[in-house]
């Protein structure tokens, strides 16, 4: 009876050895099946995060892009997309009946994503020369295609939430932006389309149907708008300081990765009001047809508006935008990231210094030249306190000049 009871406690002690090690060889079946390379796994065509630019998969490399935006531009703003007939839910605007199927366009999951982007500056204040900052508020619109499962996800909630209610439907895919050389962040929103929600699901019909590569009129998009206020950082070039000019950068990067999701512009539209003439044309009063080229123009997708803007001792010249591809390189997963700068670039009034410094310095310089009028030399030794005393206003004045520019290793001008 003793070795009975020895044997069925040492079987109940290996049982829990024998489970774990069982455990063991299954995941361990389980991760060479779905690694290995296998006829019967297809490859995905939706890639995770995680995943670097040497993993994608074959079925997406073909929608990769190589080349730089200024040289291959056209292939970067074209969506890949792919057609089916799906029950739309303006059926009542597009005058379909209910439940009719209607060929749409929709993004092909299988290539990176092109998040349209558009923006608008409403202020520029507190440059700092010091600190090398200064702080910035815009609003960013983001728009992209939806793809046909993202869609009919769309559609099945619309069917269970009451129209009355805001809509709280949130996209599989939604862009993860982040700003590379932010400094303190002020105000950060997602604003509201009433009862649609954050994410307004819509046609834009007005996108350039030639550069897109698609009618706009059968896809639906996702519009989403950013509202920021934060502080951002900027190094000075001051060689030429107080006559120089600098540009202030806001650095803005798809967290996705460039096999995923792209920044590019919002390719928009419009059509300019027609001019109307007495007496010319047919005869009629009526106004000539317009050419094709000029009755669709293209709209701005940036624009800077410095009515509201403290710029205190600086003038706003100019701005310009960026589409980059970053350095795989540069990132510990080797993964690639397209950027997008919005840089302005800003120029000095240097008169407030030429009157407020420059004119000062002047003097004291020319005032230490009435020593040498002090001749006898008898009273050497107040033409030499003389000359310490200008010499002490000179450096006194130029800690004051210094304590306004940062600490630099070199000289300015």
């Amino acid at each position: 009876d003793e070795t009975i009871e020895e044997e069925v406690a040492e079987q109940k002690q290996q049982q829990p050895e024998q489970e774990e090690e069982e455990e063991k060889k299954e995941q361990k079946s389980n991760y060479q099946k779905t690694n290995l390379p296998s006829k019967d796994i297809p490859e995905p065509d939706i890639f995770s995060p995680s995943q670097s630019i040497m993993e994608i998969p074959d079925g997406a490399k073909k929608y990769q892009v190589t080349g730089s935006f200024k040289t291959h531009w056209k292939e970067y703003v074209q969506q890949p997309f792919v057609t089916k007939p799906v029950k739309i839910h303006d059926w009542k605007a597009e005058h379909k009946d209910q439940g009719a199927l209607v060929d749409t366009i929709f993004a092909n999951p299988a290539a990176p994503r092109r998040v349209y982007v558009a923006l608008k500056i409403k202020r520029i204040s507190d440059i700092d020369n010091v600190r090398e900052t200064y702080r910035c508020r815009f609003h960013v619109y983001f728009n992209w295609m939806l793809t046909e499962t993202e869609y009919l996800n769309y559609l099945e909630y619309s069917k269970t939430n009451n129209a009355d209610r805001k809509s709280e439907w949130y996209p599989p895919f939604i862009p993860r932006y982040e700003f590379l050389n932010i400094v303190e962040e002020h105000l950060r929103e997602e604003e509201e389309y009433g009862r649609e929600g954050k994410y307004r699901v819509q046609r834009i019909t007005d996108f350039d149907k030639e550069l897109i590569g698609f009618d706009p009129k059968n896809a639906f998009f996702v519009r989403m708008k950013l509202e920021m206020d934060a502080t951002f950082c900027e190094e000075l070039e001051l060689e030429s300081f107080p006559v120089d000019v600098q540009d202030f950068s806001v650095v803005m990067r798809e967290g996705w990765g460039s096999h995923k999701a792209i920044f590019v512009p919002e390719i928009r539209t419009r059509k300019p009001k027609p001019e109307k003439k007495d007496g010319g044309g047919d005869g009629d009063g009526k106004a000539k047809p317009e050419k094709k080229d000029e009755r669709w123009k293209p709209s701005d997708f940036a624009r800077v508006d410095p009515s509201f803007s403290v710029l205190d001792e600086w003038e706003f010249h100019n701005s310009r935008i960026e589409f980059r591809s970053s350095v795989p390189s540069e990132s510990r997963s080797e993964t690639q990231y397209f950027l997008l700068t919005i840089r302005f670039k800003m120029r000095r009034k240097w008169s407030v210094y030429f009157w407020n410094v420059v004119l000062y310095m002047f003097f004291i310089t020319l005032m230490s030249m009435s020593c040498f009028a002090l001749f006898d030399a008898s009273i050497a030794g107040e033409r030499m306190a003389l000359a310490v005393t200008l010499l002490l206003t000179a450096v006194a004045f130029q800690d004051v000049v210094t304590a306004e520019l940062p600490h630099v290793a070199y000289l300015t001008l």
